[in-house]
């Protein structure tokens, strides 16, 4: 089969010419691929530490709008006048709920949390009592002990109203459930009251984290000054190019804590693999980016097949193309000989439609036109023969040939016709007087409105020179026939506009009916 191919284009000038062209093109695609993919493996490398700065800066935005919302709600009970009066004068757990301020405090704490859903749980603590008194009426117990909270150590040694402590993800002593936990101490003119805290939902921060936009290949990873993870990706390529518990990461993470704002750089055979930290403004997290370069020149790869495959279909195109092109030239030559063969045969109809403008085309249109010829003039020979020339009704010939198909569809389905036959009163009388022209207008004039009222039941036609006969499908009634004859009667009542004159119209009428009457056209006419 090669040998063919390559035999029929060493013949063939055409198909040369086609082959050269889809090398050609071949050729300067490739080419094109491949500078398309060292320019954009270059733009990507010189590029990827300002795009992951960018995105860095993106998501730790995000998280400190996130957590700075927070942080307005922890204020609102640091600052609650009421909560600070309740501490000032609650005496202990057993007595809280007597507090003339507690009912207050309680209605503010479970405010919060009808406000902002993300909270699972607001609280405050006494720092000369040593219990906590939290949303839903909750009271700590006496087995609660304040300084062996990992927050207290931290609030002890920052006394002062703007710090806020921000924990790892913890498991909540009062709920049970994991949550982030933010502290800040409660003051009123330099003393120390007690502490507010708010505890978030994790799987609400994981939401806002997973619902971050970011670009292909960078992957979020948030850490706590403590160096516990806060978030992770949980795809697949992530814990694959990115384990939590790799040297990498955890190098990572170490440098983020010690030095708060940093890249690492790891080579991975011919690719690099990126991690971008950052501090957050707001809190003591790091926002970290692990950027996958390799992901990035996969999606080249994908573009340099799609590549591959447009030039494929490209190359294929041209081909088919070029092929019809030579296929269409001499195409044409069956169809003027199919053409010229119908048409000897009677078919003038026959059409070839040549879009060509050579010689072939020009040959082609002379057949279509000699066809379109013959087809108008065959019309008018069968319309002179079957239409009357002044009424353009039915003549006698096309009379017969209705009655036949008549005939048959009353034979096939049992039914009746009627057979209305019309004659003008002193037509010759008209034309004697009035002049031949005007009795053509008259019949003219007559035959429409005629046909107006007729053919809706039916055919008319014109038998003679002032004869006229409708052939009218009916069921068993005969009144119905009666009705269009009286109809007709009617309608004829008011007289014709015949030019400037008008003149009533007299006739007479009979009836036959298939087969009662008869059942051959002859004796029903």
């Amino acid at each position: 089969m090669f040998e063919k191919l390559i035999k029929s284009i060493r013949y063939s000038f055409v198909k040369k010419i086609m082959l050269f062209i889809v090398l050609i093109n071949l050729l300067a695609f490739l080419a094109l691929n491949v500078i398309s993919i060292f320019r954009t493996k270059s733009f990507l490398s010189s590029n990827i530490e300002k795009n992951l700065d960018g995105v860095c800066t993106q998501i730790s935005a995000i998280t400190d709008n996130y957590l700075s919302s927070k942080l307005y709600t922890l204020r609102q009970i640091s600052t609650n006048k009421d909560i600070k009066n309740y501490l000032l004068t609650v005496k202990d757990s057993g007595t809280a709920k007597t507090n003339p301020y507690y009912n207050s405090v309680d209605f503010s704490l479970k405010n919060l949390l009808e406000i902002d859903n993300d909270l699972s749980l607001a609280w405050v603590v006494s720092d000369s009592k040593n219990f906590v008194t939290a949303n839903g009426g909750y009271i700590s117990n006496k087995d609660f002990d304040m300084k062996s909270r990992p927050w207290y150590p931290q609030m002890v040694s920052n006394l002062n109203t703007s710090y806020v402590w921000f924990s790892p993800i913890i498991t909540s002593a009062t709920t049970g459930k994991k949550t982030i936990m933010l502290v800040t101490p409660i003051m009123e003119n330099g003393n120390l009251l007690g502490y507010a805290g708010i505890d978030i939902f994790t799987d609400k921060i994981n939401d806002l984290f997973s619902k971050m936009p970011t670009s292909k290949g960078a992957y979020p990873l948030i850490v706590s000054d403590d160096g516990s993870i806060i978030y992770s990706d949980n795809s697949d390529s992530f814990n694959e190019k990115f384990p939590t518990k790799s040297a990498l990461v955890v190098d990572s993470i170490n440098n983020a804590i010690r030095l708060d704002n940093g890249l690492v750089k790891t080579e991975r055979g011919f690719n690099t693999n990126y991690i971008q930290y950052q501090k957050s403004y707001v809190t003591n997290w790091r926002i970290m980016v692990c950027y996958d370069i390799e992901q990035a020149y996969g999606d080249q790869r994908k573009f340099f097949i799609q590549e591959i495959v447009v030039l494929l279909c490209f190359c294929i195109l041209i081909i088919v193309c070029l092929s019809s092109k030579v296929r269409s030239t001499f195409s044409e030559i069956p169809n003027i000989l199919k053409a010229i063969s119908r048409v000897n045969n009677g078919n003038y109809t026959t059409k070839i439609n040549s879009k060509s403008h050579d010689e072939i085309g020009q040959i082609s249109n002379t057949i279509d036109y000699f066809s379109t010829e013959l087809q108008n003039k065959l019309s008018t020979i069968e319309n002179y023969s079957n239409y009357d020339n002044l009424t353009g009704l039915a003549n006698r010939n096309k009379l017969y040939t209705y009655i036949s198909e008549y005939i048959s569809a009353a034979k096939e389905n049992s039914g009746k016709f009627a057979v209305i036959y019309l004659d003008i009163d002193n037509f010759k009388w008209v034309n004697d007087t009035f002049g031949h022209n005007f009795g053509d207008e008259f019949l003219r004039s007559f035959s429409k409105k005629l046909k107006l009222i007729v053919e809706q039941y039916g055919v008319i036609s014109r038998f003679s020179s002032d004869e006229f006969i409708s052939l009218i499908n009916f069921n068993d009634d005969i009144k119905e026939i009666g009705n269009i004859i009286d109809r007709i009667r009617s309608e004829f009542q008011t007289p014709i506009k015949i030019f400037s004159d008008e003149l009533y119209v007299r006739f007479s009428i009979g009836i036959s009916i298939y087969p009662d009457d008869d059942m051959t056209d002859e004796l029903l006419l």
